[in-house]
């Protein structure tokens, strides 16, 4: 299963690899004892997750339970994967809810402080995925992601920080989630990142220059330092972040 993890894989071999029936293999490896084995079959599944029509049959194969204890995994690389594939799972509007109430919150909230770099990201993108729907907003905060997504705020990273500004708009819809995010001390990094926006200086130039596709750009308008803080059209929250392939060794 090793040549399934490459990042490369085309969007058909991705659909064919599952419908040829190689899906409750990799499912089952991902109960391996072997560290190598484990980071390949979720590294594979992270991949093949990427696919629309794959997402479904993932957590039919019994995946998503598997995947979600995977967040705790002392490998990083396995941890790193796994957040990758509920990121890409959390796309879809009848998966995510499924996330939340199969215990993925509170892992993917202790993933936001790790000081590994993959892991932050995939984890913070799951998590600004999950922030779009209004019935996730409570089960966030209760699992204490304001506080992490807050830190993050002044990471030096822009994508992370890029991740955090649209979590938080999302979460501060609810009015309970107001109060909670102005006791984390939102305010004054949030009005730092806007600062150089209004300004139209260094800010506003990288905003229209973040290494996105214009295809992306054109798709997902968002309330980030590199969307010029723009709303997303309908619920007044941002739109999830598509998926992404993953590089596994």
């Amino acid at each position: 299963y090793a040549w399934l993890s490459t990042s490369d894989i085309r969007r058909e071999m991705q659909v064919k690899i599952v419908e040829a029936g190689g899906l409750p293999g990799l499912v089952r490896l991902l109960r391996s004892s072997s560290e190598k084995v484990a980071r390949q079959a979720v590294g594979a599944l992270a991949n093949l997750s990427v696919a629309p029509p794959n997402k479904a049959k993932i957590v039919s194969a019994g995946g998503l339970p598997l995947l979600i204890n995977l967040l705790r995994s002392p490998s990083e690389r396995i941890a790193e994967h796994a957040a990758g594939a509920i990121r890409n799972l959390s796309i879809a509007p009848e998966i995510e809810g499924q996330i939340v109430s199969g215990g993925g919150v509170p892992p993917l909230v202790e993933l936001l402080r790790s000081k590994d770099k993959r892991i932050a990201v995939q984890a913070a993108v799951a998590v600004r995925n999950l922030t779009v729907h209004t019935h996730n907003k409570k089960a966030l905060a209760d699992a204490g992601a304001v506080g992490p997504l807050v830190a993050l705020l002044t990471s030096p990273e822009k994508k992370l920080q890029e991740q955090a500004v649209v979590s938080l708009r999302n979460l501060s819809v609810p009015a309970e989630n107001k109060r909670l995010l102005v006791d984390e001390g939102a305010i004054i990094p949030l009005v730092d990142i806007l600062r150089p926006l209004a300004a139209g200086g260094e800010g506003e130039k990288k905003g229209k220059d973040d290494g996105k596709s214009g295809k992306e750009k054109d798709k997902k308008k968002c309330c980030c330092p590199q969307a010029g803080l723009q709303h997303a059209k309908g619920g007044g929250v941002c739109d999830g972040h598509p998926s992404q392939h993953l590089r596994v060794g």
